[in-house]
């Protein structure tokens, strides 16, 4: 029997005789009498798995964002560098326009600060990655090349999955929502790296 004529068992037995069963459960009891089996073409569900490196310094996460609904920087670009493990922000920027020019002069100050990471993890965005055209006449991005000279291994999150990137997001995220209870964003960045508490770190 077809999985949907399970929830629709389930939906008479409640409706009409005010009985509830679960489908699961309506299933259990088809297939015991050989009327229903498993359905070979769903798949199992992937367990959840946490992407997290063990040590500060193997990986930063970077990404762009403007900030809106605050008049002291509304419409003005921030750009971040986290750190993967320890969620520290090893350097950001505020500019007026997302360049990258702009996103490889606060990475070279990080780098200065703190040393430079073996991986970072950056969106497709231009500012990072070369598109079609570009590679084509240019080879790859100047992002990029700043990358390979440094011998910074540069990982790509996947198209439209913006969980691959989830750390940074979720800075920004906090930023936009805490902003306004500061009077300047380094302090924002020195609260959210040194003081906030975080659940998912030992």
């Amino acid at each position: 029997m077809d999985r949907k004529y399970e929830v629709v068992l389930e939906t008479i037995f409640d409706n009409r005789h005010g009985i509830k069963i679960p489908h699961n459960r309506i299933h259990k009891i088809l297939k015991d009498h050989r009327l229903a089996s498993n359905d070979t073409n769903k798949q199992r569900r992937r367990e959840w798995v946490k992407y997290e490196r063990k040590h500060s310094m193997s990986l930063w996460h970077t990404d762009w964002y403007l900030i809106e609904e605050d008049d002291r920087w509304n419409d003005k670009w921030l750009i971040a560098y986290l750190d993967d493990a320890s969620r520290f922000i090893v350097g950001y920027g505020v500019f007026d326009e997302a360049t990258t020019e702009n996103a490889i002069s606060v990475l070279e100050r990080s780098i200065n600060r703190y040393g430079k990471p073996p991986e970072l993890l950056t969106d497709h965005g231009s500012q990072f990655y070369a598109n079609f055209g570009q590679i084509k006449s240019v080879g790859i991005s100047k992002f990029q090349q700043f990358l390979v000279d440094r011998k910074i291994n540069h990982i790509l999150g996947r198209v439209q999955h913006s969980q691959t990137n989830g750390k940074i997001e979720r800075f920004y995220e906090i930023f936009q929502s805490k902003v306004e209870h500061f009077s300047s964003i380094e302090e924002v960045v020195t609260w959210f790296s040194t003081k906030r508490p975080r659940m998912s770190l030992n």
